[in-house]
């Protein structure tokens, strides 16, 4: 015996018609509309225990009407509290939450993180972190957010810690590295990459 299961044929996933349209085709009610119901996919995901793992646009379909559905659920996993041990090969690396790139434990607050990348990306056309690597990747997290959490960088990975930050004995802090320090732009705040400033200014 076969089990056939049949879905819904949607044609387009959000990372195409964002590249095919550009990002006026998404206007202020039809954001609303698609962040209340992704984060309603993502709400009802958690409440059953279990964590996606690779939330992006190429993995949220939307239909003729612009009825979201979330798809592609390789890598998802359930989940227990406490945590159990899951692999750090997940995740998109544009949408990767900080807990991944320092090798830290995590839980559904990783989907939390891509879920606010992808809204950021709603509202601006792009993504937020188009990375090229974990190291470019983590500088543009820091600059646009600032440094993870002392208790985050002091608990990370060795390998990962001692690349990436110095201990600074005197203040009694974990720093970026100065060859890292260097590469900071200070033109990536969040207002500013989603244009909050300028509205602000009108």
């Amino acid at each position: 015996h076969a089990l056939i299961v049949l879905f819904e044929f949607v044609s387009k996933d959000l990372k195409t018609i964002m590249e095919n349209n550009k990002p006026s085709i998404f206007s202020r009610n039809l954001i609303l509309k698609l962040s209340y119901e992704l984060t309603s996919a993502m709400s009802y995901l958690h409440c059953n225990c279990f964590i996606h793992r690779d939330l992006k646009p190429q993995n949220i379909l939307l239909t003729k009407e612009y009825d979201l559905k979330l798809c592609d659920f390789g890598l998802s996993r359930e989940f227990e509290i406490p945590a159990t041990s899951l692999t750090e090969e997940v995740i998109t690396l544009w949408y990767r939450a900080p807990e991944i790139i320092l090798g830290l434990p995590y839980d559904p607050q990783i989907d939390i993180w891509s879920l606010g990348c992808v809204l950021a990306e709603f509202h601006v056309g792009r993504p937020l972190f188009a990375a090229q690597n974990e190291t470019d990747l983590l500088i543009k997290q820091i600059e646009t957010l600032g440094m993870p959490p002392q208790y985050m960088i002091a608990t990370a990975k060795k390998r990962k810690r001692d690349q990436w930050f110095e201990y600074d004995w005197q203040e009694e802090v974990w720093k970026l590295r100065p060859s890292y320090r260097q590469k900071l732009r200070k033109d990536r705040s969040l207002h500013r990459l989603l244009g909050i400033e300028k509205r602000m200014q009108r």
